[in-house]
């Protein structure tokens, strides 16, 4: 019995730390960006720089999550489906 309880009860931990690693890890990304690129999003936009994309391009929706909340400080124009 001694020697099944050492066995399983590591395995145990490493499981519950894995699952705590990756719940933490998912709390973290999810704020991560929360605001973090304000000051980077405005300094583009004051450069000048604009950011031209569809709604239906993948590449364009990738661009918009990875500035988060702060995309709305990005010029932005929305090209037409038949341009």
């Amino acid at each position: 019995m001694l020697l099944k309880l050492k066995i399983i009860l590591p395995i145990a931990i490493g499981v519950l730390g894995l699952v705590l690693l990756v719940l933490f890890a998912g709390a973290w990304g999810s704020k991560k960006n929360a605001g973090e690129l304000d000051a980077f999003a405005q300094c583009l936009t004051a450069k000048g720089a604009v950011m031209y994309g569809a709604e239906w391009c993948p590449h364009c929706q990738n661009e918009k999550k990875a500035f988060g909340d702060s995309f709305k400080f990005i010029s932005y124009v929305e090209c037409p489906k038949e341009p």
